[in-house]
């Protein structure tokens, strides 16, 4: 309690403003870290990695566990998951904090081996299912990659729905 001169369950006047308190020193700060953001950037680190080392061990084993990596880019773990796994998914941002990790990643398709057509966020800002509700009833592919809802001909992408005849 030094920040505020108090002592014990007395709370004073606060005579550092919090800004001030985590500006660097050389900004005339206290330089002290701000835990939250501190935490964030660590926990935005293991997700960095988890994406790109998802065939070492531990990958392989978080995401047999919790369902793969698309459940990461959700708001928030199930019940189930550990404490550390549901503040992995909350590091992208939560109901109350902006989304700043997919702010600054730029997520790619690539072959679409890794991106379910319908559920995952790949064009736009939501998925394929809740835009085309009507359509995702009818498909046959529900639960398929990109990658399996078409080929390459030439030089060319051919798609290939599938749809149920109703």
């Amino acid at each position: 309690n030094f920040l505020w001169g108090s002592k014990d369950e007395t709370r004073k006047i606060s005579w550092v403003k919090w800004r001030t308190i985590f500006q660097p020193k050389e900004k005339g700060g206290l330089g002290i870290k701000n835990i939250e953001s501190f935490n964030d950037a660590l926990l935005g680190k293991w997700k960095w990695q988890l994406f790109h080392q998802e065939d070492s061990m531990w990958g392989r084993l978080l995401l047999s566990k919790y369902g793969g990596w698309q459940s990461l880019l959700k708001e928030a773990g199930h019940q189930n998951s550990s404490i550390w796994w549901q503040d992995l998914t909350r590091a992208c941002g939560g109901q109350t904090r902006e989304r700043w990790f997919d702010a600054v990643v730029e997520w790619r398709l690539g072959r679409g081996s890794k991106t379910r057509f319908w559920h995952d966020t790949w064009i736009g800002n939501t998925t394929l299912a809740e835009v085309f509700p009507r359509l995702f009833l009818n498909s046959k592919q529900k639960m398929n990659l990109v990658m399996e809802h078409g080929s390459w001909i030439g030089e060319d992408w051919r798609w290939d729905l599938k749809w149920r005849r109703g």
